[in-house]
Protein backbone atom coordinates (compact mmCIF):
# COMPACT_ATOMS: atom_id res chain seq x y z
CA UNK A 1 0.00 0.00 0.00
CA UNK A 2 1.67 3.20 -0.42
CA UNK A 3 1.14 6.46 1.05
CA UNK A 4 -1.15 6.85 3.91
CA UNK A 5 -4.40 4.81 4.52
CA UNK A 6 -6.68 6.72 4.04
CA UNK A 7 -10.42 6.46 6.03
CA UNK A 8 -13.53 7.78 5.66
CA UNK A 9 -16.26 8.19 8.27
CA UNK A 10 -19.82 8.60 6.69
CA UNK A 11 -21.83 9.70 9.47
CA UNK A 12 -25.44 11.60 11.02
CA UNK A 13 -25.61 13.17 14.14
CA UNK A 14 -28.98 15.42 15.70
CA UNK A 15 -27.52 15.22 19.04
CA UNK A 16 -23.96 15.94 18.19
CA UNK A 17 -23.49 12.45 19.98
CA UNK A 18 -22.18 10.08 17.04
CA UNK A 19 -20.54 13.31 15.98
CA UNK A 20 -18.22 13.04 19.07
CA UNK A 21 -17.49 9.70 18.88
CA UNK A 22 -16.37 10.14 14.89
CA UNK A 23 -14.28 12.93 15.59
CA UNK A 24 -12.20 10.81 18.45
CA UNK A 25 -11.68 7.69 16.33
CA UNK A 26 -10.62 9.89 13.48
CA UNK A 27 -8.16 11.74 15.47
CA UNK A 28 -7.24 8.46 16.59
CA UNK A 29 -6.64 7.17 13.27
CA UNK A 30 -4.81 10.62 12.37
CA UNK A 31 -2.46 10.01 15.04
CA UNK A 32 -1.75 6.08 13.73
CA UNK A 33 -0.87 7.70 10.87
CA UNK A 34 -3.91 7.54 8.38
CA UNK A 35 -5.61 10.17 6.38
CA UNK A 36 -9.46 10.46 7.96
CA UNK A 37 -11.93 12.31 6.25
CA UNK A 38 -15.38 13.48 7.92
CA UNK A 39 -18.53 13.43 5.79
CA UNK A 40 -21.17 14.27 7.94
CA UNK A 41 -24.56 13.11 5.84
CA UNK A 42 -27.24 16.29 6.41
CA UNK A 43 -30.87 15.70 6.76
CA UNK A 44 -32.58 17.81 4.09
CA UNK A 45 -35.86 16.66 3.99
CA UNK A 46 -38.68 18.97 4.07
CA UNK A 47 -41.40 16.80 5.48
CA UNK A 48 -38.79 17.04 8.84
CA UNK A 49 -37.41 20.10 8.88
CA UNK A 50 -38.96 22.11 11.64
CA UNK A 51 -38.26 19.12 13.73
CA UNK A 52 -34.58 19.14 12.98
CA UNK A 53 -34.26 23.24 13.42
CA UNK A 54 -33.03 23.09 17.01
CA UNK A 55 -31.60 21.17 19.41
CA UNK A 56 -32.62 20.43 21.94
CA UNK A 57 -36.30 19.65 19.96
CA UNK A 58 -38.62 22.83 21.44
CA UNK A 59 -41.11 19.98 22.36
CA UNK A 60 -39.76 16.43 21.75
CA UNK A 61 -42.77 13.92 22.34
CA UNK A 62 -44.39 15.95 19.50
CA UNK A 63 -41.23 16.10 17.07
CA UNK A 64 -40.59 12.76 17.65
CA UNK A 65 -43.81 10.91 17.33
CA UNK A 66 -44.30 12.95 14.21
CA UNK A 67 -41.61 11.18 12.76
CA UNK A 68 -42.95 7.91 12.81
CA UNK A 69 -44.70 7.53 10.10
CA UNK A 70 -40.97 7.57 8.01
CA UNK A 71 -40.00 4.81 10.58
CA UNK A 72 -43.23 2.65 9.79
CA UNK A 73 -43.57 3.15 6.12
CA UNK A 74 -39.19 3.35 5.24
CA UNK A 75 -39.22 6.35 3.18
CA UNK A 76 -35.92 7.16 2.63
CA UNK A 77 -35.24 10.87 3.42
CA UNK A 78 -33.78 13.95 1.31
CA UNK A 79 -30.20 14.15 2.14
CA UNK A 80 -26.69 15.75 1.64
CA UNK A 81 -24.40 13.63 0.91
CA UNK A 82 -20.32 15.67 1.09
CA UNK A 83 -18.37 15.16 -2.17
CA UNK A 84 -15.90 14.01 -0.51
CA UNK A 85 -17.54 10.60 0.34
CA UNK A 86 -16.79 10.20 -3.92
CA UNK A 87 -14.35 11.90 -4.61
CA UNK A 88 -11.33 9.69 -3.14
CA UNK A 89 -10.53 6.20 -2.88
CA UNK A 90 -10.73 4.62 0.55
CA UNK A 91 -9.19 1.96 2.32
CA UNK A 92 -11.96 1.87 4.87
CA UNK A 93 -15.11 3.41 4.96
CA UNK A 94 -16.63 3.71 8.59
CA UNK A 95 -20.60 4.78 9.16
CA UNK A 96 -21.87 6.54 12.17
CA UNK A 97 -25.56 5.79 12.69
CA UNK A 98 -27.22 6.60 15.72
CA UNK A 99 -30.29 4.36 16.12
CA UNK A 100 -33.97 5.61 15.97
CA UNK A 101 -36.95 3.79 17.13
CA UNK A 102 -35.13 0.81 17.43
CA UNK A 103 -33.03 1.18 14.16
CA UNK A 104 -31.15 3.05 11.67
CA UNK A 105 -31.44 6.50 11.40
CA UNK A 106 -33.76 7.56 8.65
CA UNK A 107 -30.89 9.68 6.82
CA UNK A 108 -28.22 6.54 6.95
CA UNK A 109 -31.21 4.67 5.13
CA UNK A 110 -31.01 7.28 2.92
CA UNK A 111 -28.09 7.46 2.13
CA UNK A 112 -26.88 3.39 2.03
CA UNK A 113 -29.46 3.62 -0.80
CA UNK A 114 -27.88 6.07 -2.70
CA UNK A 115 -25.35 5.86 -5.75
CA UNK A 116 -23.03 7.27 -3.69
CA UNK A 117 -22.84 4.53 -0.87
CA UNK A 118 -22.46 1.78 -3.83
CA UNK A 119 -19.38 3.95 -4.91
CA UNK A 120 -17.60 4.07 -1.63
CA UNK A 121 -18.36 0.65 -0.39
CA UNK A 122 -18.14 -1.74 -3.70
CA UNK A 123 -15.17 -4.11 -2.93
CA UNK A 124 -14.32 -2.03 0.23
CA UNK A 125 -14.05 -2.74 4.23
CA UNK A 126 -16.15 -0.90 6.31
CA UNK A 127 -17.40 -0.79 9.76
CA UNK A 128 -20.29 0.17 11.62
CA UNK A 129 -20.40 2.76 14.34
CA UNK A 130 -23.39 3.11 16.72
CA UNK A 131 -23.85 5.57 19.16
CA UNK A 132 -27.23 4.73 21.59
CA UNK A 133 -27.97 3.90 24.84
CA UNK A 134 -29.42 0.51 24.15
CA UNK A 135 -31.12 -0.82 21.38
CA UNK A 136 -28.00 -0.99 18.93
CA UNK A 137 -28.58 -4.34 17.82
CA UNK A 138 -30.64 -3.67 15.00
CA UNK A 139 -28.98 -1.02 13.95
CA UNK A 140 -26.11 -2.56 13.40
CA UNK A 141 -27.06 -5.23 11.13
CA UNK A 142 -29.41 -3.29 9.16
CA UNK A 143 -25.56 -1.47 8.29
CA UNK A 144 -23.72 -4.71 7.76
CA UNK A 145 -26.84 -5.72 5.35
CA UNK A 146 -27.38 -2.97 3.65
CA UNK A 147 -23.59 -2.31 3.17
CA UNK A 148 -22.93 -5.97 2.30
CA UNK A 149 -26.00 -5.70 -0.10
CA UNK A 150 -24.00 -2.69 -2.18
CA UNK A 151 -20.33 -4.99 -2.22
CA UNK A 152 -19.06 -3.59 1.03
CA UNK A 153 -16.95 -6.17 2.74
CA UNK A 154 -18.02 -5.77 6.17
CA UNK A 155 -15.51 -6.46 9.09
CA UNK A 156 -17.07 -5.56 12.19
CA UNK A 157 -19.20 -3.27 14.26
CA UNK A 158 -18.76 -1.00 17.50
CA UNK A 159 -21.29 0.78 20.04
CA UNK A 160 -21.04 3.58 22.19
Amino acid sequence: MAGKPRVVFVYFSYTQQTKKVVDAMAETMRGRGCDAELAPIEFLDERYDERFKTFPMPHPFREVLGMIPAELFRKPGKIGIPDVVTQGEYDLVCIGAPTWWLSTDVPIKAFLESDAATKVLSGKPYTGIVACRRYWKHNMKTLRRRGTKLGGKWIDGIHF
